[in-house]
């Protein structure tokens, strides 16, 4: 199967002899003549269009999902710093009971803190002088709008002085 010719007729003004010169140019399907290929076609120029919004929102996305990351990095570091203040403020205003509960709100994190009695694996009674509490710090929050609720549990060990 061939390629069709088709005929262009190139019109210009010869200085030299004063005429009107017409010339025709064969061309192959596809192919034009130098002058004819001066810019990119609609179709070429869209495309490179679609290509480049496509990148756009390929960077935008992988941007999007870095941001978030960070955003929950940020909140689980506030999140066990605030276990951090909370164990340690245990016990300094009030003594530690068995079943004690306190509460608060820090920012966007609601938190609690439960009391529990600590009993040895093997059952042997503490010292009198010691008394052990498990902190249980529990916090959640949510990453935004439409995102799951994230939390942070929390134990440690508390021991302090019997007076």
């Amino acid at each position: 199967m061939g390629f069709a010719s088709i005929g262009i007729r190139k019109v210009s003004f010869d200085r030299a002899s004063d005429e009107v010169v017409s010339r025709r140019h064969n061309v192959s399907a596809g192919q034009l003549p130098r002058d004819h290929q001066a810019g990119f076609t609609l179709i070429e120029t869209l495309v490179a269009l679609a290509i480049f919004a496509g990148m756009i929102a390929v960077v935008y996305d992988g941007m999007a999902a870095n941001w978030r990351a960070i955003r929950r990095t940020e909140m689980d570091t506030v999140a066990m710093t605030l276990a951090n203040t909370q164990f340690a403020l245990a016990g300094l205003d009030t003594a530690l009971a068995n079943g004690q509960s306190f509460s608060g709100r820090h920012g966007e994190i609601d938190w609690t803190v439960d009391v529990q009695s600590y009993t040895p694996p093997n059952d042997a009674a503490l010292e009198p002088v010691l008394g052990a509490y498990w902190l249980i710090f529990d916090a959640k929050w949510s990453d935004g709008w439409r995102r799951p609720v994230r939390g942070l549990r929390v134990r440690t060990l508390k021991l302090r002085s019997a007076k």
